[in-house]
């Protein structure tokens, strides 16, 4: 099941080995099978590479093909997922020391997560049972580190609350190994039609509006959303916008 996944020349999952190939570009010859425009880090730019648990475990089983995937999402092959997991966890580890280099993989704050309005029960849908999953996989995995990234560090996440950190840490993104700064993270939340949600900065206040697009917070009505974006946008946000400013504009 899981060794039919689509793989990377790193011998990792191909959505988080085109992201590394940001980083170790020069690490492996010949491991850039895929055509993607990743972007190019100089690695004497930054210190450590923090790895969301749930963003490497979900990587894992979108890898899977279409029907081998919605057969695991209703097994209960936990050992299984557990072990691919933790082998990529030592090869990314293998990789990133021969960079010299650190790398940490941590766990999402749940505290965090459960406080924003919005976030609800798990259900059936496809989205949902893999983040039940990397839930799962990441309570296996406890006592993990916390996420503490100064502005030299590099964050692999899917998950837009991991963005509430103060800092002027970059994110790299899985599948196109595109790095993004700050100004540009409010790509993450759910969009509209029309709607530029880079032009918002990430706070809860903002996250329970408009959700995120990993699915751990539902968003507000369309209806509602486009409201409050079209106020603010004659508002003038702009991503260094303060929280008072955005609680007192909505």
């Amino acid at each position: 099941m899981f060794e039919n996944r689509a793989m990377h020349g790193f011998n990792i999952s191909v959505s988080t080995g085109i992201a590394l190939n940001a980083l170790y570009h020069n690490t492996i010859p010949g491991a850039y099978t895929y055509e993607t425009e990743y972007d190019m880090v100089d690695l004497a730019s930054w210190d450590t590479l923090y790895i969301n648990l749930h963003t490497l475990t979900r990587n894992i089983i979108t890898a899977m093909k279409t029907s081998e995937q919605t057969l695991f999402l209703k097994s209960n092959k936990r050992k299984e997922l557990l072990k691919i997991v933790q082998e990529e966890i030592d090869i990314i580890k293998g990789i990133t020391m021969l960079n010299n280099k650190k790398v940490v993989f941590y766990q999402p704050d749940y505290k965090q997560l459960f406080n924003i309005k919005g976030y609800g029960e798990l259900r059936d849908t496809k989205k949902d049972r893999i983040i039940r999953w990397c839930m799962e996989i990441d309570s296996a995995l406890d006592n993990q580190p916390s996420l503490t990234p100064t502005n030299r560090d590099i964050l692999l996440t899917h998950m837009l609350t991991d963005l509430l950190i103060k800092g002027n840490y970059k994110l790299l993104r899985s599948h196109t190994g595109k790095v993004i700064n700050r100004p540009m993270f409010g790509k993450l939340y759910i969009s509209l039609k029309g709607m530029d949600m880079a032009i918002l900065p990430v706070y809860k206040i903002l996250i329970s509006i408009f959700g995120d697009d990993a699915g751990y917070v539902r968003p507000a009505k369309p209806s509602y959303r486009r409201d409050v974006y079209e106020r603010l946008l004659k508002e003038g946000v702009h991503p260094g916008r303060t929280e008072a400013w955005i609680k007192a504009k909505i």
